[in-house]
Parts: structure tokens; sequence; C-alpha cells
């Protein structure tokens, strides 16, 4: 067994031992264990654990960008819900003559639903093509160290399209409802 000598910190985080011909991965290990008993932060592992917790700490990073996605996703349909809030507000007078002269209540819900829909998939649209440039970016900034490929999770991203999508029609419902439910001549007159 050797020890690589090469420590380029005071206080360095990794070491790596390389093994000489025939020597048992286990012995060297377990001798290197005891070696390290009176401090229990140091783990000793091998390359198979170390790429074990490698991956767990991305897994972990990933679910966190994850809720972090689903927390962005929730503010997105409160402003798309406020959007469609003051554009009814401030159409009431549109809508109101709209309904005069024949539009019924399912085709103004149906016409805020779609402006929902719309204003959803623009913002999901825009904010997928903005991750996908971005992602890409730093995959070629980093590959220099060691990132060689670029994975695209396009199941992921087809998701979160319907997704945005989806919340253009429930972000429409109170709006869509409200916009149903005006008195015409009310409406009419409003300034």
């Amino acid at each position: 067994m050797s020890v690589v000598p090469e420590m380029y910190h005071q206080e360095p985080n990794v070491g790596m031992v390389r093994l000489a011909p025939g020597a048992s991965l286990d012995r060297v290990r377990d001798q290197i264990s005891a070696l390290l008993t009176d401090d229990p932060e140091i783990v000793v592992t091998d390359v198979e654990g170390l790429i074990y917790n490698v991956v767990g700490i991305f897994r972990t990073v990933i679910a966190l960008l994850q809720v972090l996605l689903g927390l962005a996703m929730l503010i997105a349909a409160l402003g798309v819900v406020n959007t469609l809030a003051l554009s009814v507000l401030e159409r009431t007078r549109e809508l109101g003559l709209l309904r005069a002269v024949g539009l019924d209540r399912r085709q103004t819900v149906r016409m805020i639903t779609v402006e929902a829909v719309v204003i959803s998939l623009f913002g999901s649209v825009l904010g997928l093509a903005v991750g996908v440039g971005l992602g890409t970016a730093v995959a070629r900034a980093l590959s220099n160290e060691g990132v060689d490929r670029l994975a695209m999770p396009w199941t992921f991203l087809g998701a979160y399209l319907v997704l945005g999508a989806v919340i253009g029609v429930v972000a429409a419902v109170l709006p869509a409802l409200r916009a149903a439910r005006l008195d015409v001549l009310q409406a009419i007159s409003y300034e």
C-alpha cells in the first residue's frame, strides 16, 4: 500500500490510497479504518462507496431544486390568477358588451380560460427555454471539470409544460366565474 503524498491543503477533505498490485482491498480498508478509529468524521470507503455518496448528494440537490420549482410554480399560479382577476375587472364594460351582443356564460368562461392557458404556457415555454439554455451554458462551462455529457430530462420538461397548462386552467376558475356572473346592464354602465 502506498499513500499519495501530494496534499495540497493544510487540512485536506479527501485522501486517496493507491493499492499495490495484489493487495486485498478489504484488508487495506480494515487497516486504514483501524488507524483512523480516533477520528469519527473520517470515512474510509472505496470507489463504489464514493460514487454512491456523490450520487446521494446530487439526488438531494435535485430534490431541493424540485421543491423550489414547485414553489415557483405556485407563485406563478398566483400571478396568473392575479393577472386574470385584474383583467376581468378592467374589462368589465367590454365583457358586459360582449354578453349583451350574445356571448353566453359558457363562452365567457371559455374565453377567460383560454387566456389563462396562453399566459401559463407562455410562461412555461419561456421558463423552460431559459432553464435549458442556462443548463447547457453551465455544462459547457464545466467541460474542463469533467462534465462531458449533457442530459436533458425530456419527460420532466414535457410534464412541466403540461402542468403549466393545467395551472392555467385551474387559475382561470375564479376570474372566469366572476366574468360569467357579471350583470350585463351594470357591466355596460361600469366606468
